[in-house]
């Protein structure tokens, strides 16, 4: 994808980007409630979001990290999303990329998430292994994945 850009969110502007997005994917095509989608992470003083940007500013992809819990050094990659218009031209992977190296700045050695069934493949290529079994979570089904990365 020519002239996209990935940053770290910090402007109300971005937040409601990333939130659009969000809605987008996961409220209107995946059916999630709004209720589930929202969480307290998304306002926690540790919880770091990651936006997508065509050149023409307008937000096509985003996720979220933050601690998995308080006190170790392991990240949890959340709320990955690319508008449908912009899938399957790696953007996903380039958004995973930059939390990787994000993640490696805040101190994290490990990264943990939860990835669709659909995506698990997605996830494995980067180089992520299951761990588990399948469980369901907003009625979809998923798989816990981690990867070192420090």
């Amino acid at each position: 994808m020519e002239n996209m850009e990935i940053r770290k969110v910090v402007t109300d502007a971005d937040w409601d980007a990333v939130m659009g997005i969000r809605y987008q994917v996961f409220v209107e095509e995946q059916q999630v409630p709004l209720s589930i989608e929202v969480d307290s992470w998304d306002r926690h003083p540790l919880t770091q979001f990651l936006l997508a940007v065509n050149e023409r500013g307008e937000g096509i992809g985003c996720l979220r990290l933050r601690p998995y819990d308080e006190t170790s050094n392991v990240g949890k990659v959340e709320r990955v999303a690319v508008v449908k218009k912009m899938r399957g031209k790696k953007i996903g992977a380039k958004l995973m990329e930059e939390a990787e190296r994000l993640a490696l700045k805040t101190g994290f050695m490990k990264l943990k998430l939860n990835a669709q069934l659909h995506a698990h493949s997605f996830y494995e290529k980067l180089g992520y292994v299951s761990v588990g079994e399948v469980f369901e979570e907003a009625g979809i089904p998923h798989i816990a994945m981690e990867k070192e990365i420090g």
